[in-house]
């Protein structure tokens, strides 16, 4: 029985992801400075040839895995069948992602956010997180997304997470249930905050005679 035909491109789809994925796992488990490209293609089962042919270096797939992360975000809060609020999803992606850097490494983590070699991809990437949850957040609260409550919410939500790692102490850090315990906490305070603007007096748009 003939196998089914992969075309040139879906060849480079699969393997560019299968790239990412490794990339990702990597990272998690030995931080930024010990993960090496030739690390990354041996463990996506490619030669290192093959990786340069996607990434020219280590900043262009950061970049990539960045962008991998947004775009599922970005399809989550865009589904048009999706019953969860903004805070919802959000909430669910952070505390996912959370209990796989505590199985991999939450010192790897912290040590690669704050990495100069990754930090400016991470900043440039927050940006985006925020202009994308401003916009979901506004929809909700029947503001435009430049006003700013859902700025605050959104950049709250984006970095809640960060902050959780970088509060941490060695005790939370090596139990996942006090980590995420910490985690609720901030994310409650955000909800809070959510609540407080979801429950405003509309300004009036004109001024009184």
């Amino acid at each position: 029985m003939k196998k089914p035909y992969t075309s040139r491109a879906e060849k480079k789809r699969i393997t560019r992801q299968a790239l990412i994925e490794a990339a990702t796992e990597l990272l998690a488990r030995n931080g930024i400075r010990a993960t090496t490209l030739e690390a990354v293609a041996e463990r996506a089962g490619v030669h290192v040839q093959t990786l340069y042919r996607h990434f020219s270096n280590k900043g262009e797939l950061f970049a990539a895995l960045e962008e991998s992360l947004y775009l599922e975000q970005k399809a989550l809060l865009e589904d048009p069948e999706r019953k969860q609020s903004t805070l919802e999803v959000r909430f669910g992606m952070d505390e996912g992602g959370l209990r796989n850097l505590h199985e991999r490494g939450v010192k790897n983590a912290l040590n690669s956010l704050t990495d100069p070699e990754w930090a400016g991809v991470h900043m440039l990437s927050s940006y985006r997180y925020e202009d994308l949850l401003s916009t979901h957040l506004a929809r909700e609260l029947g503001l435009q997304p430049n006003d700013p409550e859902p700025r605050l919410l959104a950049a709250m939500l984006q970095w809640g997470a960060v902050s959780v790692l970088r509060s941490m102490d060695e005790a939370t850090a090596g139990s996942e249930e006090a980590m995420l315990a910490l985690y609720r906490r901030t994310f409650d305070r955000i909800a809070e905050v959510y609540e407080s603007f979801a429950r405003r007096e509309p300004e009036s748009s004109g001024s009184s005679a």
